[in-house]
């Protein structure tokens, strides 16, 4: 189990650096990235939700606790990019602005 959930925690910081390279850093991703970042994150979501699922305690330097703040991590990053409607993104425009390109 242990290389399991190294193996899925390996790939979470992968696709966080890529997203913070392909994502977070440009002004305005391209759709292509927009839809790798949706399919990753969705995947590591799902993993992370059968690591729960069959994970008995702590184990080794990973517990429960740990894996389900990441999989939290990675459904308010599915939220924010993927998740709301037209309407709410619209409205969070001028603070991603703020916050990333100033």
């Amino acid at each position: 189990m242990v290389a399991v959930i190294s193996s899925w925690h390996t790939a979470v910081k992968a696709v966080r650096r890529i997203e913070h390279e392909r994502i977070y850093s440009v002004a305005k991703p391209n759709k292509l990235d927009l839809q790798c970042h949706r399919t990753c994150l969705a995947s590591l979501i799902s993993g992370g939700e059968s690591i729960l699922i069959t994970m008995e305690g702590d184990c080794s330097e990973y517990s429960p606790a740990d894996i389900e703040a990441e999989v939290h991590g990675l459904r308010h990053s599915y939220d924010e990019w993927h998740s709301m409607s037209p309407t709410a993104q619209e409205r969070l425009k001028p603070l991603k602005e703020a916050i990333f390109n100033g």
